[in-house]
C-alpha cells in the first residue's frame, strides 16, 4: 500500500492505460513492471515453502492469488477514487486477505 501511494499506483495505472490493446506496450508493461512484481513474490514463496511442496508452478499460482486482489482494491479505492463512493478498510481488508491466503497456500 505505502509503494502504491508513493508512485508505484501511477506506473500501473499509466501501464494499464497505456498497454491494453497496445501490441508493444503492453509486453513492456508485463515484462518491466507486473512480471518483476509477481517474480519476486513467487521467488519468495517458493524459497519459503519449497518444504511444504511448493515448487515453481504452484509458486506462480500462488503469487497471482496473492497479490492480484490488492492491486484490485488498490485500484478500486485509491486510483478510481472508489473510496468517494464505496469505500473500503484497506488494512482490515489487507489482514483478512493475508489470513485466507495463509491458510489456503500454507497449511
Amino acid at each position: 500500500v505505502f509503494a502504491w501511494r508513493v508512485g508505484v499506483g501511477s506506473l500501473f495505472v499509466a501501464g494499464l492505460l497505456w498497454g491494453l490493446e497496445d501490441a508493444a506496450l503492453g509486453p513492456a508493461y508485463v515484462q518491466n513492471l507486473l512480471e518483476p512484481l509477481l517474480v519476486g513474490f513467487e521467488q519468495r514463496l517458493q524459497t519459503h515453502l519449497r518444504a511444504h511442496g511448493m515448487d515453481e508452478q504452484r509458486a506462480r499460482h500462488a503469487a497471482l492469488a496473492l497479490v492480484s486482489p490488492v492491486v484490485l482494491a488498490l485500484l478500486h479505492q485509491e486510483s478510481l477514487h472508489g473510496v468517494t463512493c464505496r469505500p473500503l478498510d484497506i488494512d482490515a481488508f489487507l489482514r483478512e486477505h493475508l489470513g485466507h491466503f495463509l491458510r489456503s497456500w500454507c497449511a
